[in-house]
């Protein structure tokens, strides 16, 4: 399949994601970035990108052969995939076929012992509160998924329930210690096309992330927005700005990590220090108070998590 690669849309910890000519379809750069203690340390593996995108497409190929649906499209280099565009389910599931780790922390089991059927996990995908352990009712509370999302997510597609076929001949025992599994549902023909709510929530930037070298070439690569996104004649985008952050009373977790990383460095004076993340948003509307309006529906729809976040909206900006 040949498609053209075009403005950069989102930078993760590991991947970048480049809008294409095709509104359907983006493709993942995968970078050389190593993090831990959820992006608190960084650094950089030299052919990390390399190795995850040959074995992130091997996953999915022999995913694919199990009829398991997944985003993947095409391997166009040894960096690069091309994948559909998804609306991601903020939900990690974890599937525990052995115990170990923190399982055996917390049931008191031995590390080793098979578990059968397998043990499924639901995590918050949200870097503020560390991804913690959820259940189906703080899915339901949080709208995070509809309920019959939810049942394809922990039992697969109906017709295909209870665990897959055993491996042909030529393919590995999948039957490891675990497997963390993402879901994304196919945005509605009617939605705009924007990247917002396909892709995960945005991690905390920082300036002093480790580089990659240069990109590899850009395919065609092109600056701009996307089809249907110019402003029209005689009247330029006002700019808004949105802070976000947890409410007064919710533990910040990336807040604590951070100040106890601070105080590590001798910065022993601080009190108190909360994480939030900062939205710039560029937007047509005839006036600042109609443009401020979009935005505010536009956190309480999306940007913001009403139950545990709070946020304020700067508009119009310099």
């Amino acid at each position: 399949m040949s498609v053209q690669t075009r403005e950069k849309l989102y930078e993760g910890k590991a991947k970048i994601v480049y809008a294409t000519d095709r509104p359907d379809l983006i493709v993942q750069y995968f970078k050389d970035d190593a993090t831990a203690f959820n992006a608190l340390k960084r650094g950089t593996i030299v052919g990390k990108g390399v190795v995850n995108n040959r074995v992130s497409a091997r996953l999915f190929e022999l995913l694919g052969r199990r009829g398991v649906p997944t985003h993947y499209v095409a391997t166009l280099s040894e960096r690069e995939m091309l994948c559909r565009r998804l609306e991601i389910v903020k939900i990690e599931v974890i599937v525990r076929n052995v115990v170990a780790g923190s399982l055996a922390k917390r049931t008191g089991l031995e590390e080793g012992v098979r578990v059968a059927p397998p043990v499924v996990e639901l995590y918050y995908k949200s870097d503020p509160l560390g991804d913690p352990m959820i259940n189906d009712d703080h899915v339901r509370m949080l709208r995070l998924a509809t309920p019959p999302e939810l049942a394809w997510i922990r039992d697969g597609p109906p017709g295909q329930r209870g665990p897959p076929a055993p491996p042909g001949p030529a393919e590995p025992d999948a039957g490891g210690l675990q497997a963390r599994v993402r879901a994304g549902r196919p945005p509605a023909a009617a939605r705009r096309r924007d990247l917002a709510r396909h892709l995960p929530p945005l991690g905390r930037e920082d300036a002093r992330a480790a580089r990659q070298g240069p990109l590899p070439p850009r395919h065609g690569r092109r600056g701009g927005s996307l089809p249907g996104s110019l402003p029209p004649p005689g009247r330029g985008p006002m700019k808004a700005r949105v802070l976000i952050r947890l409410k007064r009373g919710i533990l910040d977790v990336q807040g604590n990590a951070v100040k106890r990383a601070l105080e590590g460095l001798g910065y022993t004076e601080l009190t108190d220090l909360r994480v939030g993340k900062v939205v710039e948003i560029d937007i047509d509307a005839p006036d600042p108070a109609a443009a401020k309006g979009r935005v505010e529906e536009m956190c309480k729809r999306l940007l913001a998590n009403p139950v545990i976040e709070d946020f304020t909206v700067e508009c119009p900006l310099p």
